[in-house]
């Protein structure tokens, strides 16, 4: 029993450990995507104010 609960532990860790890769690498592109176009006004804005203080 303690076999069958360790396989079944690791098979789903595996699984889990490719959902974890697979929404991390999504958020990370989209953040990047939305920091290089919708986002570069509002970071160019703060980093004006920041400069100007």
């Amino acid at each position: 029993m303690l076999r069958d609960l360790i396989a079944l532990h690791y098979v789903r860790s595996q699984h889990y450990r490719e959902v974890f890769h697979r929404a991390f690498s999504e958020t990370y592109r989209e953040q990047r995507r939305w920091s290089l176009a919708e986002g570069r006004e509002i970071l160019h804005v703060g980093r004006a104010e920041k400069d100007s203080s």
